[in-house]
């Protein structure tokens, strides 16, 4: 996706300008009085009027009538001639975001018991094999040992009568060179050792857990006769004499497990369509497997009284715990294992059935189900939920008028890791961005990072011009850490047009010799301190003192060489003039005034004044009003 280039919202006035002109030069500036500004609408605080006096700003010709043409080169000389478009630089937000290891498969065990019989093996202890048994009175028992060889095997024997089940579970040593496998063979007549199924999973000592997952057997024997068996430990990678492993056994009876069985082992791991599953434990060591889609989100996962794990397998038959953000687990969109088993051991577990369920306690994470503020002018009355931490983008959606300038808001916090603010179109499109920097993001820098003067705290904000989008537009929250227990936040959002007016007095006089038009005063507002950056003219009327009453008088100002406006009526100390915003001319510029006259008497005119009512964008002067 890529960001589409934003130009800004208030640009500088239209000016025209005839090269080879050359400038009329400037006396210098004498005082400006009577400046008074005033904020009409509050973002923080309602603002108190307030009458100033400003370092001198006004100009004034004494030469002859000053041409457009003469007035617009001094403005083209001056630092009103800006270029205020701007470039929003690409931000491949998906190339940033949390990814797991995506969907890699188990492979299947080639392990061969060739060469090898129950002689050869070297045997851990006999297991009984009562002919009736149910959970209450399974067999459980446990082996520790040794293997001091790659070449050794440990096993232990066993019997199983028609529809007995046998459930193994090997916990491994949590050594990363020690990799052992757990393997059930039948027994032939003659001490052979034939290979029925195998659990090889890689050792990987999970930071979370602190340990490798316990390989696992549950075999379910479907025949009318006795079956001979063996449970055998052998080595994969390594040996060890002072590194044990656990072999636990169990052996139940028909009608004592749930119809998912076998599913002791990932490789056998019984496959959920949606987000929830039903099953049974009836041996301690039974550990259910199960295998799932799902799509990004934060997940709470349960199994009723019994523990739920998620796990994702990655290279080499390895699987690593699902991140976790509290006690919710955060998945993208692949297959993940889940194993449910019971942390109890012998008196204190208890067998019976649970409901294994994936929970999405993501909020607002896609467009489709993003937070609705309805009108943005009513979004500060709504409170969206807070996302859950794990859920590393929201999205909130709002309508507005093509007419609008607004800005969305994210507070952050001191200890934030870096967030991404964007505007997207009514088609999800970003259109620009504020990012708070990071140094998981070292390569691109800070955008729309305020410290506001009255606050210790920062925002990130974002430009919204409802001429970009078709009256709906979504604001997207990307915390880069999806684990940032304190990134991101829900946005505010606020219009960026205030306003304000001033007024301000030309020095000089003004002089018409009659029934003609008179010399001209400038003014140059550029930079004044007391006009806010880039305001706009919304309106504007002049008043004065002439030396003699006489008819037919106008005033006309000239707006940087925008062209010279008249006055809509007649009259000698005053004027109002048909200009407003959508006219798009700065106040802060070079201004001329003048006055035509019918009346063939020789006038002069004094204590010229323009007062002006202006609209302001806060984006510059920092998201706060001007003062």
């Amino acid at each position: 996706m890529k960001h589409k280039k934003i130009i800004s919202f208030l640009s500088a006035a239209v000016i025209m300008v005839v090269s080879s002109i050359t400038p009329v030069s400037v006396a210098n500036a004498s005082e400006v009085t009577e400046i008074v500004t005033e904020a009409e609408t509050s973002m923080e605080e309602d603002a108190a009027v307030s009458e100033v006096v400003p370092e001198a700003e006004a100009e004034f010709l004494s030469q002859d009538e000053i041409s457009i043409e003469d007035l617009a080169a001094i403005v083209q000389a001056s630092s009103v001639a800006e270029n205020n478009d701007e470039v929003v630089p690409e931000l491949n937000v998906d190339e940033i975001l949390h990814k797991g290891a995506g969907n890699i498969s188990l492979t299947e065990s080639n392990i061969s018991l060739a060469g090898y019989d129950v002689e050869s093996g070297i045997s851990m202890g006999n297991l009984a094999s009562p002919s009736k048994m149910r959970s209450a009175e399974s067999i459980t028992q446990k082996f520790t040992d040794f293997i001091t060889s790659e070449d050794d095997i440990k096993l232990v024997q066993f019997s199983l009568g028609e529809g007995d089940i046998v459930n193994a579970s090997l916990s491994c040593p949590n050594n990363d060179n020690l990799d052992y496998d757990l393997v059930l063979a039948s027994i032939g007549t003659d001490g052979s050792l034939s290979v029925i199924k195998a659990s090889s999973l890689g050792t990987f000592i999970d930071s979370n857990t602190g340990k490798t997952v316990d390989e696992g057997i549950a075999y379910v024997h479907n025949q009318a006769t006795v079956g001979n068996f063996a449970m055998c430990v052998l080595s994969s990678s390594g040996s060890s004499s002072s590194e044990s492993f656990t072999l636990t056994i169990s052996l139940d009876a028909a009608g004592s497990f749930d119809r998912n069985e076998p599913n002791d082992s990932a490789f056998e791991a019984t496959s959920i369509s949606g987000l929830s599953g039903n099953g049974s434990l009836h041996v301690e060591n039974d550990q259910d497997w199960y295998i799932v889609n799902v799509n990004q989100g934060v997940y709470e996962v349960t199994a009723g009284n019994y523990q739920a794990e998620v796990y994702e397998a990655t290279a080499g038959n390895r699987l690593v715990r699902a991140d976790k953000a509290g006690s919710n687990y955060v998945l993208d969109s692949q297959t993940y294992f889940i194993k449910v088993y019971s942390d109890a051991t012998g008196d204190n577990f208890a067998f019976g059935d649970y409901t294994l369920q994936l929970v999405d306690k993501s909020v607002y994470s896609t467009l489709r189900t993003a937070y609705d503020f309805g009108d943005w002018e009513h979004a500060y009355t709504k409170l969206p939920d807070v996302i859950p931490r794990g859920q590393q983008q929201a999205y909130y959606k709002f309508s507005i008028d093509a007419g609008d300038k607004v800005y969305a808001s994210l507070l952050l916090s001191q200890s934030e890791k870096g967030t991404i603010i964007e505007f997207l179109d009514n088609n999800g499109e970003p259109l620009d961005y504020g990012f708070s920097g990071s140094d998981l993001l070292p390569n691109v820098a800070p955008r729309g990072l305020v410290s506001r003067s009255n606050s210790s705290f920062n925002n990130l904000v974002v430009n919204v011009d409802g001429t970009q989008t078709n009256n709906v537009a979504y604001i997207r929250v990307t915390k880069l850490d999806p684990m940032d227990i304190s990134g991101g936040g829900s946005p505010s959002i606020n219009t960026r047009i205030r306003s304000g007016y001033g007024t301000f007095t030309f020095s000089g006089t003004a002089s018409n010799p009659g029934n003609s038009t008179s010399t001209v005063l400038t003014m140059n507002l550029a930079n004044n301190s007391k006009v806010p950056p880039h305001a706009i003219v919304d309106r504007i009327s002049t008043s004065s003192s002439i030396s003699y009453s006489v008819g037919g008088v106008h005033h006309q100002l000239n707006p940087g060489g925008w062209g010279w406006i008249t006055s809509a009526y007649t009259s000698a100390d005053s004027g109002s003039f048909n200009i407003g915003t959508e006219n798009n001319i700065e106040v802060g510029q070079l201004w001329g005034f003048r006055y035509t006259q019918t009346a063939y008497m020789s006038t002069t005119m004094s204590r010229v004044q323009m007062t002006f009512h202006w609209d302001y964008d806060i984006q510059y002067t920092n998201y706060e009003l001007f003062k």
